[in-house]
């Protein structure tokens, strides 16, 4: 414990300067009278049995010298291996001397009074008689570890004897009837008078440092002189008064300084060069040291004087000794130790100093009212700061290789950076500064707070077991080993962790805990808690709570770790909220991460869970019974509604059913929103859907020959070749394509009757399709049967063909370039097609020209084989299909021949072909290798209306017929355009 002490006003008075607070530590406090002390032991006697005696030791632990003993102890001294006393033994009305030496005391002598022994070190001067009790007494020298007892020489005095430690003592001896006594010295060898005077001039009460010695001379009737003697030369440092001279009390030596009062009571030192000091009004002497060091007493105060002529309140104690250059003081049952140093106020006066202040080792500053100090302070030595319970703000700045306690129950601020290397301790008090004010060693046992405004790393080592807090906005750092087994408590800004390991208690308030260490317990009411990048871990040693109020952000890495939060003990979830985050990486369908593990057991949920949207991937939070798992997995709902298109709707829904093993919709969900839609697209095989339009058109490229066939019916025998392009435009996601066909035709037919004419054709042709979505080649053969009849300018013809086509596929289905899914679809399959055409017209016929309309109607039907595409878990399975439609046509032909020696003729026709019911443009697919289900895709839809116009010439050489054909077709969505040669041999 530390002590202050404050002097009285009068003491203040009589000194005549302010005396400097002191502080004292309490040595020991024991229950009874303290006899001595060597700064480590106390030699009392109990109050509860004053016939005990016991020596303290600085274990603490009692040894008893004596208990309940026939006498009781009146005063003692300790020795190096024990203690020697006196006590009144009330039987005899005497007083005896006993030593002790661990063993059972032994009695030595009678003392002939109260004042008759002093031991100092190994020796002890006593006056009594050994011999008996009768007689004048002796003056003994006594070692105390061996117990030898030397009588000294002379007619000897009986109280007021002085011993050196090396065994040298001074006593008085005479006594003749002119009551004349000198003062003699006898080191256990050799005795020596110091004085020599005659008369009735009496010498008495000496002290002795071993060369110099002190006594009081009166000289005949008169009153006291103190004499200083070094065994020649005398000086009389107080003349005669009517005042008593008492050794010790009025005049103390040591190494030749000598202390002692004036008859007034004023006290005076004297160094051993013979320079007398006055130092001031004193009551009584309790000790000088062997540097000149005085303790003394005013009234019931007691001071120190330094060597320095610096004096110090100590407080009210009746003795004192140094050991060294440490001053111990005692009264009663309590012993403390003088901490060198001095008090000084915190005033106004101190803080408008300008100069910098260098703190003595030992100092205090104290509080006096809430303040701030600007002045830059130095320590020195170990400097204590007790705010008395004020708020004081220190800002200047501290230096210096000393130390600095803090205490008081108020709160110190250091404002600025500081570069003291002593070490700070906190007691009973709080200390606020930031990472620039607070570095070194801290020992907290009060409260420690980390004001941070801005980013900062404590550069230092925390002990202790108080609180240590974090405010501002600024993210403190602590690294390392910290020591700290109090509490951390986090109210606002940051807390980074830097390979941290420390017991301390962390409790959350508010702002955010991240990095990386090893704590005790976790308690968060609010704040948020984010170790970091992924594979960061907070491990707690104690048990983890996480209330309503606070957020854990766990931070989870595509194909790796998350962030964690560990704890050997139980982990109590009670509602907080859950954040999680996704670091840059493609994260996959069934990606898991563990971001909480408890030893102990996890109990409760996260109240909420907050994730961003990342594609078609939602998180599920799982709470097992050591652990909290994070799993990716599919959001079926926002993956359907991602699509913008029917077929990537039906794409989508099938793919949603996809198991969670397939590596098809593991890629797909991978992609952002607006990478999703045009890969749907490319999944749902739009091609295979359009293949039916595309078939459709190709049939009528055939069965369009076979009826100008018709119309003209010259010769036997007759060919046609031909090509086309048509070009078919998409809607929404499906793909437009276009197509190069080519074909042969080959016929024959004959007059059945007049007016009847039947005939036989065959075709073959290809084609390649290209599109958006892929390629398609297909080979066409066909067979067909016509006939043609006139009855007068009627016209009648007919047709019925079948047609078989061998399809092959080619596709690629490539996600972008932030995934490696690409595979290369192929696909072959067969289909036919049967057609029926009936048109009748009017022939009207005016010289070289004749003007036809007309009117028909074309059924087609189309039958599709099922498809597999092979390449990957993308390859479709396109089912059978069958789908047909009939056409209502109408329009106009008009004929110009033109006679002579090479007839020829020019046609020019136009229609106009209308569906009275449409081909189904759907077709059902699926995933086999994915196992998928089956959806529905559309494909291209044949125009309802199309517009045909063509033009074609012909000449006759021979029996032959040779011609060509150019025709433009046009629709809602599809252009074509082809032309045809033709040859035909009359037989």
């Amino acid at each position: 414990m530390i002590r202050f002490g404050y002097p009285v006003v009068a003491t203040l008075t009589l000194m005549g300067a302010n005396a400097a607070f002191a502080q004292t530590q309490d040595v020991v406090t024991v229950d009874g009278r303290i006899l001595s002390s060597d700064g480590s032991r106390v030699l009392y006697v109990p109050t509860s049995n004053p016939n005990d005696l016991r020596i303290r030791l600085g274990s603490g632990q009692d040894q008893v010298v004596v208990a309940n003993a026939p006498y009781t102890p009146a005063y003692g001294y300790l020795t190096p291996s024990g203690a020697v006393f006196a006590a009144d033994v009330a039987s005899q009305l005497m007083r005896d001397l006993f030593t002790y030496n661990g063993a059972t005391p032994q009695l030595v002598s009678y003392l002939n009074s109260s004042n008759s022994l002093i031991s100092k070190g190994n020796y002890s001067v006593f006056s009594g008689n050994m011999e008996n009790n009768t007689g004048y007494d002796n003056v003994y020298l006594m070692n105390n570890s061996t117990g030898q007892v030397i009588m000294a020489p002379g007619d000897n005095g009986n109280q007021y004897l002085d011993v050196t430690p090396q065994g040298v003592i001074a006593y008085w001896s005479g006594g003749n009837k002119e009551k004349n006594y000198n003062i003699m010295t006898f080191d256990g060898v050799t005795a020596r008078a110091i004085t020599n005077t005659v008369g009735v001039v009496r010498n008495f009460y000496p002290l002795t440092d071993g060369v110099n010695f002190l006594f009081s001379r009166t000289v005949g009737e008169g009153s006291p002189s103190l004499i200083l003697s070094d065994g020649t030369t005398e000086t009389v440092l107080r003349t005669s008064t009517d005042t008593a001279l008492n050794p010790g009390g009025d005049y103390q030596i040591n190494a030749g300084w000598v202390a002692y009062r004036q008859t007034n009571g004023t006290l005076m030192l004297r160094s051993p060069a013979g320079v007398t000091t006055t130092i001031g009004a004193s009551w009584k002497i309790l000790s000088v040291s062997e540097n000149g060091e005085i303790a003394y007493t005013i009234g019931t105060e007691t001071f120190l004087r330094r060597a320095g002529g610096e004096i110090f309140d100590i407080g009210t104690y009746s003795s004192a000794f140094n050991v060294g250059s440490d001053w111990y003081f005692y009264a009663g049952g309590r012993l403390v130790r003088y901490l060198d140093g001095q008090l000084v106020a915190l005033d106004a006066a101190f803080a408008s100093n300008g100069n910098p202040y260098v703190a003595a080792a030992g100092a205090t500053l104290y509080g006096v009212s809430d303040i701030t100090v600007p002045r830059a302070i130095a320590f020195s030595g170990q400097t204590t700061l007790d705010t008395h319970q004020f708020n004081v703000t220190l800002s200047g700045a501290l230096s210096g290789a000393g130390s600095l306690d803090v205490s008081g129950g108020g709160t110190l601020t250091l404002l600025r950076a500081n570069s003291y290397t002593g070490g700070t301790s906190i007691a009973g008090a709080t200390l606020i500064g930031n990472t620039a004010s607070l570095q070194g060693m801290i020992a907290n046992a009060g409260t420690l707070v980390f004001d941070q405004s801005v980013n900062g790393t404590f550069q230092g080592i925390l002990s202790g077991n108080g609180t240590m807090r974090k405010v501002g906005a600024g993210t403190l750092t602590l690294a390392g080993a910290q020591p700290f087994a109090g509490t951390v408590v986090l109210d606002s800004g940051g807390l980074r962790l830097q390979a941290l390991d420390t017991p301390a208690a962390f409790q959350l308030n508010g702002g955010a805990l991240s990095g990386t260490g090893r704590i005790g317990a976790l308690t968060a009411v609010g704040g948020t808690i984010r170790p970091g990048a992924p594979g960061t871990v907070i491990t707690s040693t104690g048990p983890v709570t996480l209330g309503v109020g606070a957020v854990y952000v766990a931070d989870l890495a595509s194909g790796g770790p998350a962030t964690q939060l560990a704890t050997l003990e139980s982990a109590t979830l009670n509602g907080s909220r859950l954040v999680l985050s996704y670091v840059a990486g493609r994260y996959r369908l069934g990606d898991s991460w563990t971001i909480l593990t408890a030893g102990g057991g996890v109990s409760g949920t996260f109240g909420t869970v907050d994730a961003p949207t990342f594609g078609l991937l939602s998180p599920s939070v799982g709470y097992g019974p050591l652990a909290v798992t994070v799993q990716l997995v599919l959001n079926r709902q926002a993956f359907v509604a991602i699509a913008a298109t029917p077929n990537q709707a039906q794409a989508a829904s099938a793919a949603a059913q996809l198991p969670v093993t397939s590596r098809l919709l593991g890629e797909l969900v991978t992609l952002p929103a607006d990478g999703i839609r045009p890969v749907l697209t490319s999944l749902s095989g739009d091609i295979h859907a359009s293949t039916v339009a595309t078939i459709a058109d190709a049939a009528a490229f055939a069965d369009g020959a076979v009826m100008d066939r018709l119309r003209e019916r010259n010769g036997t025998i007759w060919g046609s070749a031909g090509a086309r392009r048509a070009t078919t435009r998409g809607f929404g996601d499906v793909a437009g394509n276009r197509t190069n066909g080519r074909n042969f035709i080959a016929g024959a037919d004959q007059q059945l009757l007049p007016g009847l004419s039947a005939g036989v054709a065959g075709w073959y042709g290809d084609a390649d399709t290209t599109g958006w979505s892929g390629k398609l080649d297909y080979t066409q053969a066909g067979v067909g049967l016509y006939a043609g009849a006139d009855y007068g300018a009627l016209t009648l013809r007919v047709m019925a063909s079948r047609t078989w086509y061998d399809m092959h596929t080619d596709r690629r289905v490539s996600f972008n370039a932030d995934t490696n899914f690409s595979e290369r679809l192929t696909g072959q399959s067969g289909a036919t097609s049967n057609e029926f055409a009936l048109e009748t017209g009017i022939d009207n016929s005016v010289g070289p020209v004749t003007i036809t309309p007309f009117a028909g109607v074309r059924y087609q039907k189309l039958d599709f084989d099922s498809l597999q595409e092979a390449g990957g878990e993308s390859a479709l399975l396109a089912k059978r299909k069958s789908s047909s439609r009939t056409l209502g046509r109408t329009g106009l032909d008009g004929k110009l021949e033109a006679r002579g020696p090479l007839p020829a003729s020019i046609r020019v026709s136009a229609a106009w072909e209308h569906a009275l019911s449409r081909l189904d443009a759907g077709r059902e697919m699926t995933w086999p290798a994915a196992g998928g289900a089956e959806f529905a895709v559309l494909g291209i839809q044949a125009p309802k209306d199309v517009f045909d116009g063509s033009v074609s010439t012909e000449v006759a050489v021979s029996n032959w017929r040779l011609g060509a054909t150019a025709r433009y077709t046009t629709g809602s969505n599809f252009d074509a355009v082809s032309a045809r040669l033709t040859a035909s041999l009359d037989l």
